[in-house]
């Protein structure tokens, strides 16, 4: 079963054909806890709700804005939270790459 995996030394995703072990599952199991569902669920709806977002991550999710920045950037190397949230995480794995290469272009 081919999935998309990071590449850690090429800092890029790749196709690549996992083993088994990592990618079937129980049917209805997951290792996403409720919070982490929740903020991938917040973020897939954000761009339809009005209001400072700093103000609605406190109130909806209960967390500091800080907080909830560093969670989801963890998820986005989460196969799980792929499966679960495919478009979330690759708009933030896009975000990080692109920061990544201005961070170390060369400057002329």
């Amino acid at each position: 079963m081919r999935r998309w995996v990071v590449d850690s030394r090429r800092r890029r995703r790749q196709w690549r054909r996992l083993p088994p072990s990592t990618h079937t599952r129980q049917a209805g199991t997951s290792t996403l806890t409720e919070i982490q569902r929740a903020i991938l669920d917040f973020e897939r709806y954000w761009s339809l709700s009005l209001g400072a977002k700093d103000q609605a991550i406190r109130d909806q999710l209960g967390l500091e804005p800080d907080q909830y920045y560093q969670q989801i950037y963890a998820l986005v190397d989460d196969l799980e939270a792929m499966r679960y949230a495919p478009t979330v995480v690759n708009r933030y794995w896009r975000w990080r790459k692109v920061r990544y290469r201005n961070r170390f272009r060369p400057r002329v």
